[in-house]
């Protein structure tokens, strides 16, 4: 079985959000699936860029996937987002930030890896494109889509927030439990 990990970042570049897929990569053969890693990589001259993580026993190079995706590419984005486009980001957050990565990962998937079978597409957040881009590719495909919310907001229950944060929480339908 072949799944598909969309996420913003992965090892080797040393974000700390790279942690978790990476380690979802490394076990998940352990369990008779085959991972594929959908990610972004920062260019070198990127201020962001930083190859400095090394963990072992991560998925072959053929079943990582990289797009390069840097800060002058979201500074472009911002710059050519036309009034329309501005009022999109506004209710849909997840195609926001960062600037631009959502467009350019579905055209990515589309040239790269629309002919693969997968039989299960896993997203890990921050940030919500990540989301948005594996919701898509699996509605697309017609396979399940499994969400990984990380830095849940929960932890910070009954701190102030702002009106778009209300909003966003309702639309994803992001409700605070006690346990």
């Amino acid at each position: 079985m072949r799944a598909l990990l969309v996420c913003e970042s992965f090892p080797p570049q040393s974000d700390v959000g790279g942690v978790r897929p990476a380690m979802f990569s490394k076990y998940l053969p352990e369990f008779g699936w085959t991972p594929v890693v959908f990610t972004r990589l920062r260019p070198k001259n990127d201020p962001l860029y930083q190859p400095m993580m090394l963990i072992l026993g991560l998925p072959a190079a053929p079943n990582i996937h990289e797009v390069e995706y840097g800060d002058n590419e979201e500074k472009q984005a911002v710059a050519s987002r036309s009034l329309v486009t501005r009022i999109e980001h506004l209710f849909l957050a997840e195609k926001a930030h960062p600037p631009g990565y959502y467009d350019r990962m579905m055209a990515a998937f589309r040239d790269r890896l629309f002919s693969e079978g997968y039989d299960v597409v896993f997203s890990t957040s921050p940030p919500l494109s990540a989301h948005r881009v594996a919701r898509d590719i699996a509605r697309h495909l017609g396979v399940p889509w499994v969400a990984d919310f990380r830095d849940i907001l929960e932890q910070e229950a009954g701190m102030p927030r702002p009106a778009r944060e209300h909003f966003l929480r309702w639309r994803f339908g992001i409700r605070t439990r006690q346990l």
